[in-house]
């Protein structure tokens, strides 16, 4: 019961390319090039320094992080880790209030996670709900509301794709 977005971009670029092994090795490298790009523009919302952002992408690129992450999920949860820090940056963007645009875009970024890899979905959702006690306890009531609302979309747009399409449940979270 493996999320449909990795395999769906799979399908969907092997009816255009007709040829299963350039199509792995385009995916590939696009999962591979993502990550150093994803690590800057999340590097560059938190810290608003380029040469901070620079270092980030190039530790990213340079590291052996990934074959780990390839024993433990493969490309989808690479392209859904790139995903996470994409979300994360317009979280960020959306609840300091500084663009309008984040909140679609973070949208379509958490339904995005919720049908990419489920151990990337379970980092997601902690970390919305680790904000979320601490936005509580701070009284930050705004940031609150913002964090529930992407939550409940985040864990909601799961729970559908499991009672739709996975019924009945091969597991229990």
């Amino acid at each position: 019961n493996y999320p449909p977005l990795f395999p769906s971009l799979t399908a969907l670029l092997l009816s255009l390319t007709k040829d299963p092994s350039f199509l792995i090795k385009f995916l590939a490298t696009f999962v591979f090039a993502l990550r150093p790009a994803a690590a800057y523009i999340f590097s560059m919302v938190v810290f608003r320094n380029r040469l901070v952002a620079f270092s980030a992408a190039m530790m990213i690129m340079l590291l052996p992080i990934h074959v780990e992450m390839l024993g433990w999920g493969g490309y989808p949860n690479l392209l859904c880790l790139s995903i996470l820090m994409i979300a994360m940056s317009l979280l960020i963007l959306w609840i300091r209030g500084d663009d309008g645009w984040a909140f679609p875009v973070l949208t379509i970024f958490s339904v995005m996670i919720a049908l990419g890899h489920n151990l990337t979905l379970l980092m997601y959702s902690t970390s919305l709900l680790l904000l979320l006690i601490s936005s509580l306890a701070l009284r930050r009531w705004s940031t609150a509301l913002k964090l529930v609302s992407i939550l409940t979309l985040t864990v909601g747009t799961y729970v559908i794709y499991n009672l739709v399409f996975l019924w009945p449940p091969q597991y229990v979270l």
